[in-house]
């Protein structure tokens, strides 16, 4: 027999299996039973479990990697078409507001009535007091 085949043994797999339970009285936990079934008909259930777990611990460290790795069109969504980050499209958006305000601001100046043409700078102008009674006011506003 030769000797390099016999040292070449197959390792012995190291595999652990982890069992949880599922509340069937709960509606979301008895949909999550419905789902395990459908995965496992699709030979799909361990390699879920596993994307999942690395998805949430990865995501509960503040990292986005794997989430990218499984999920690379929903963080196109969240960047949009250009490429930046939600965080870079606000505080463009906000940087934006902030110049507009300026603009808005500048913009508004006292504005004055034009001048009538007939009236000559040196003219005066003036303004007369008109004596109303209470009484003539209070009858033309119920004459309507």
């Amino acid at each position: 027999m030769n000797k390099s085949l016999s040292e070449h043994k197959p390792k012995q797999s190291f595999r652990l299996m982890f069992k949880f339970w599922l509340d069937m009285h709960k509606p979301e936990e008895e949909a999550l039973a419905d789902t395990i079934d459908q995965l496992k008909q699709e030979r799909s259930f361990s390699k879920t479990i596993r994307d999942g777990i690395r998805l949430v611990v990865s995501l509960r460290c503040g990292e986005t990697d794997v989430l990218e790795e499984l999920f690379p069109a929903v963080v196109a969504a969240i960047r949009g078409n250009d490429g930046k980050a939600a965080s870079e499209q606000f505080n463009d958006m906000l940087a934006e507001i902030a110049e507009l305000k300026v603009m808005v601001a500048e913009r508004q100046t006292v504005k004055r009535a034009p001048v009538p043409a007939e009236v000559e700078a040196n003219d005066e102008l003036v303004v007369a007091k008109n004596e109303v009674s209470a009484e003539t006011i209070m009858n033309n506003l119920f004459s309507f």
